[in-house]
């Protein structure tokens, strides 16, 4: 059964478009790997797999209310664990599809709550993770100034000398958050700024060969 030490999916953030189109059977796979936990009367691993089949479920089957529903399961065994990640990504996991069915604010209440329990425990990426997706929950609001606050935070951590977070999975980090940024300046009306953040954020693609993000880009 994989865990957290052996297996990753893709980040809610910075992930979906590519998780979206290379794992159409992962739901297949983490429906009985959560029922495999649940028969061996796991709590840690039920938290772990219900988050993973929480995840692809909205982003690969767009079943958003029942994704909400496992994640809030993951939730609550990883409290009943007192295991804060798993907490953490079950808020984060639950927020992409409170926003596809309209519930923005929920969804930024639960993007704030992983910011901080991310921060509380120092996990670097889940923080970045939520902190965008806090940002794009804001977007959807239409408070689109608060977002810029929201970049501001994420670029000032990944610039610092000593980040924990550092070569392509920093840059990385950058291209998502230079491609927001053209979204958010052009929404407020900044074109030129817009202009800058796009064409940066298509080379940095570029140079990091993040295909499904450039060719979105280049048909803009």
């Amino acid at each position: 059964m994989s865990t957290p030490g052996s297996w990753r999916p893709p980040k809610p953030w910075t992930g979906t478009a590519a998780w979206r189109s290379t794992g159409k059977h992962w739901p297949e796979v983490f429906r009985p790997s959560s029922e495999a936990a649940a028969a061996l009367d796991d709590r840690y691993l039920q938290a772990v797999h219900l988050n993973y089949y929480s995840l692809v479920l909205s982003l690969n089957k767009q079943r958003h209310r029942e994704a909400i529903q496992r994640a809030g399961e993951a939730r609550a065994h990883a409290r009943a664990v007192q295991d804060t990640t798993q907490q953490a990504w079950a808020l984060v996991y639950a927020v992409f599809p409170h926003r596809h069915l309209g519930e923005a604010k929920t969804g930024l209440d639960k993007a704030r709550a992983g910011v901080q329990l991310f921060e509380a425990i120092g996990d670097h990426e889940g923080w970045i993770e939520a902190v965008g997706l806090y940002r794009a929950s804001l977007r959807d609001l239409g408070r689109v100034e608060e977002t810029l606050v929201q970049h501001g935070r994420m670029i000032a951590f990944l610039d610092k000398p000593d980040c924990p977070v550092s070569g392509r999975t920093a840059d990385t980090y950058r291209a998502y958050a230079g491609d927001a940024l053209d979204s958010d300046c052009a929404a407020l009306g900044r074109w030129r700024e817009a202009a800058d953040h796009f064409r940066g954020a298509l080379l940095q693609m570029r140079r990091l060969d993040i295909r499904h993000m450039e060719g979105t880009r280049c048909c803009i």
